[in-house]
C-alpha cells in the first residue's frame, strides 16, 4: 500500500503566521513579575516572622530568669525603705529651723537689755521672749533692732512694769517669716 491512500486522521499543521503584535505577552510579563514579588516577599516576611518570634522567645527567657532571681523580700524593704525615705524627706521639708530665730534674735540684741526667758511656738512660727531693759529707752531701742529684721514679719508686747531695783520688764512675741524658719539654705 501506498502511502498517500492512506486515510490521515490528524489534521495537517498549520503554520504559523510570522506577524508578531508589540507587547502581545506584557499582560503575561506583568503577571509574573507580580507574582514572583508577591513569593519573594512572602518568603521574606515569613523569615522576618520567624526571626522576630526567636528574638521574642530570647527576651521571654531573659525576663523568665531575671523573675527567677528576684528576691521578693528585699524589694518589700527597699519599698518600705523608699515610703520612709518620703516621709523623712516631707518632715524635714516642714521642719522649723528654730536656730536661724534665736541666732537673729541674738544678733539684734542690745547691751543693756538682757533675757530672762524664751518659748517658741512652731505653729505660728513665733518666739516668745522675756526681756529686762535698764531703760524704756534702752527697751525701744531694742524694738527698733527687732524692726530693722527683714525676716521678722510683727511683734507683740505684754504687759510692761517696773521692779523695785528700776529695770523695765516685758515680754516680746516675735513672729518670724514662715520661709526664713523653714528654709535652711537661706
Amino acid at each position: 500500500m501506498d502511502r498517500r491512500d492512506q486515510l490521515q486522521l490528524l489534521p495537517g499543521t498549520k503554520k504559523r503566521l510570522g506577524i508578531k503584535v508589540k507587547g502581545e505577552n506584557r499582560f503575561l510579563y506583568i503577571g509574573s513579575a507580580i507574582l514572583g514579588a508577591v513569593i519573594v516577599s512572602m518568603f521574606a516576611l515569613g523569615r522576618y516572622q520567624t526571626n522576630l518570634e526567636d528574638q521574642l522567645t530570647q527576651v521571654n527567657d531573659q525576663i523568665s530568669i531575671v523573675e527567677k532571681s528576684r528576691k521578693k523580700s528585699e524589694e518589700v524593704g527597699l519599698k518600705v525603705l523608699q515610703q520612709r525615705l518620703s516621709l523623712i524627706s516631707e518632715l524635714i521639708d516642714s521642719h522649723t529651723y528654730w536656730t536661724k530665730g534665736l541666732t537673729s534674735i541674738a544678733g539684734l540684741m542690745q547691751n543693756d537689755v538682757r533675757l530672762e526667758s524664751f518659748s517658741g511656738d512652731a505653729n505660728l512660727g513665733s518666739i516668745g521672749i522675756a526681756v529686762q531693759a535698764s531703760s524704756y529707752a534702752a527697751l525701744a531701742r531694742q524694738v527698733a533692732s527687732f524692726l530693722t529684721e527683714s525676716a521678722i514679719s510683727d511683734l507683740s508686747f505684754g504687759k510692761t512694769n517696773t521692779t523695785s531695783e528700776g529695770l523695765v520688764e516685758t515680754s516680746i512675741t516675735i513672729k518670724f517669716n514662715r520661709e526664713f524658719i523653714k528654709n535652711s539654705k537661706k
